[in-house]
């Protein structure tokens, strides 16, 4: 006998799974975008401390002790932040996994092991920030310092090309976060569009809990009579299945008396009454139903499993071996009977006499829940009954997407919001240390938007190369998102349009007030300043 393999919600288990790993890749994203941006607001804060740095390398400290004072600066901070992340990690993970999967057993609290990868990834944190702003603000002309004053932004290159490519990071990060949040609401949208292979609006499921006392024989003896005593009700289609379609499923091993290699294959299996197709409203395609004078050896097949198993021919009357031999009696329209983005192999078969089934209701008469209710605590006053429907699975299916996208969205609107800071601060660290670069040429002539367009220009480069970078990487992810999106294009140009109008808008807004505030300069004052 080849076993059957039950699974109790296998969809949402993967999405799970899937919501994890992307939550741990954006959050990685989001860690380096604050780092890129922490260390581009320490190279500013380094260079506004150069004369303070040159005196006490000057007074005789030594270069590494400056550089473990700045990086002692610097882990404070992130051990705040470390904190901080601890605290919510008690609380954040499973909040997600009840928006996916419903109330949860699984313990969610940081071990030992999790605290201490924290503490590890908080002192790298700190070093990433800071090494190499302490690293660039220590390598100075101590005299050159101390006799002008200068900041140096002119001959230090390597200052500017740090800063450039920090700032090209983060506007790639934001860009690549952004641009994925709007494909994942995309998704949702065709999901809701999206054609599952049969009619989910107005099937009621009814699920029944028994007593811990049944035994297999009692079960089917219930369920037998429940099927009895409801096949009449009028004004309602009535079916019955092992599981409901996008909620629970199990899957089986089968293989083809015809191979001589004996190979075993998986499918998923559907235990299911008569009428089980015309409730759901799915077409047979090629072959019969079954029927009520069928034993158990007969199996309906869809359309995927027919074409890999029995390419260019029918399927009709073929054989297949799982726990038992099965003739192949009908080929049914593909479906998404267990993952709402895929169509998978599925086999059909009489209903599991082990199990209480589901029962499918078609009715616009809401009565017949309680004609089924009274039916059932006739049978068993000790039984239970549960209500549910197919849209509400169809719905579950995609909160799981939704999770995602919005945890994506937030994630996206952390980092617009970080590299709208990086973007600013830039800017007003160019505008603070040139400030007597910028009066000498308002003395001499140059307009504001001369003025204004010198400014843009130190930093429009790196912001180009963030886009550029930030587009190419934001279609790679949307590719590897593709399943999730329900036909979705990778490359939509109304959502990259939007995001690039988005992250356009916040560059202006970053860049407005320091722009401002060097067009206004007054020449005078810039030329009187130490």
């Amino acid at each position: 006998m080849i076993p059957t393999t039950f699974f109790p919600n296998p969809a949402k288990l993967r999405s799970a799974r899937g919501l994890f790993a992307l939550m741990l890749a954006a959050v990685t994203l989001v860690l380096l975008l604050a780092c890129a941006n922490v260390g581009n607001l320490l190279l500013a804060r380094a260079a506004s401390r150069r004369r303070e740095i040159a005196v006490r390398l000057a007074l005789g400290a030594s270069r590494g002790r400056v550089v473990r004072q700045l990086l002692t600066e610097g882990f404070v901070l992130a051990a705040a932040g470390g904190v901080m992340g601890v605290f919510i990690s008690f609380e954040l993970p499973g909040r997600l996994m009840t928006q996916i999967n419903g109330p949860v057993s699984w313990h969610f609290q940081p071990d030992a092991l999790v605290l201490l990868a924290a503490v590890g990834l908080v002192a790298v944190t700190c070093i990433a920030c800071g090494l190499a702003p302490a690293l660039h603000a220590t390598r100075q002309d101590v005299s050159s310092v101390l006799k002008s004053g200068d900041d140096g932004v002119a001959r230090s290159r390597s200052r500017v090309s740090l800063r450039g490519s920090l700032l090209a990071i983060q506007i790639a990060i934001s860009l690549l976060l952004l641009m994925n949040a709007g494909m994942l609401v995309r998704g949702i949208q065709n999901g809701r569009d999206h054609d599952p292979g049969f009619s989910a609006k107005g099937v009621t499921l009814l699920s029944f809990d028994l007593p811990a006392s049944y035994d297999p024989a009692r079960t089917w003896s219930f369920s037998r009579e429940l099927m009895d005593n409801t096949r009449t009700l009028k004004s309602a289609s009535i079916a019955f299945a092992s599981d409901a379609p996008l909620d629970r499923g199990r899957m089986t091993r089968y293989r083809l008396p015809s191979d001589p290699a004996a190979r075993e294959y998986d499918a998923w299996v559907v235990g299911m009454s008569v009428n089980f197709l015309d409730v759901l409203g799915m077409p047979i395609v090629a072959g019969r139903d079954i029927e009520p004078s069928d034993g158990d050896d007969v199996v309906l097949v869809n359309q995927s499993m027919a074409r890999s198993l029995w390419p260019g021919e029918s399927a009709l009357g073929k054989v297949i071996v799982d726990d038992r031999q099965r003739r192949v009696v009908g080929v049914v329209r593909d479906a998404s009977m267990y993952r709402l983005d895929r169509v998978e192999d599925v086999l059909f078969r009489p209903i599991d006499r082990t199990r209480v089934p589901v029962m499918m209701i078609r009715s616009s008469s809401p009565a017949v829940t309680q004609l089924v209710k009274a039916v059932a605590e006739r049978i068993d006053p000790n039984v239970r009954l549960r209500v549910d429907s197919v849209a509400a699975n169809v719905e579950r299916q995609l909160g799981s997407l939704r999770a995602i996208a919005a945890l994506a969205g937030v994630l996206g609107l952390i980092a617009l919001v970080l590299a709208t800071v990086g973007v600013f601060s830039v800017f007003a660290y160019f505008v603070q240390r040139r400030t007597r670069e910028i009066g000498i040429r308002t003395a001499l002539g140059a307009s504001t938007t001369r003025v204004v367009a010198l400014i843009v220009r130190d930093t429009g480069r790196a912001i180009v190369a963030g886009i550029v970078v930030g587009l190419a990487a934001g279609i790679g992810a949307a590719r590897l998102l593709q399943s999730e999106l329900f036909g979705a294009s990778a490359f939509d140009p109304t959502v990259f349009a939007a995001v690039a109008l988005l992250l356009a808008s916040a560059g202006v807004v970053a860049t407005y007030i320091p722009a401002r505030r060097a067009a206004r300069i007054d020449p005078m004052s810039a030329l009187r300043q130490d």
